[in-house]
């Protein structure tokens, strides 16, 4: 499922933006992040995704080693 929210830039701070949103949220962006350049009053949209986690953290992938190597192959 995706969310898109729009936004306004409101300000633009030395290290981050400020979004507002219509319903009067605002969100603290950091520049560094940004690779366009950007102006107050310009409109965002940002878009809120879930994805799913990878499972490649080197603890999983030593157990699974570890179950490979003792593996017996009783046919």
């Amino acid at each position: 499922m995706i969310n898109p929210e729009q936004g306004v830039v409101e300000r633009i701070g030395e290290d981050f933006l400020v979004i507002k949103f219509s319903d009067g949220r605002e969100l603290l962006w950091s520049k560094k992040f940004i690779d366009w350049e950007v102006r107050e009053g310009d409109r965002i949209k940002i878009i809120v995704s879930r994805q799913e986690a990878k499972n490649d953290f080197p603890e999983d992938q030593a157990k699974n080693l570890l179950k490979k190597i003792f593996q017996t192959n009783n046919a």
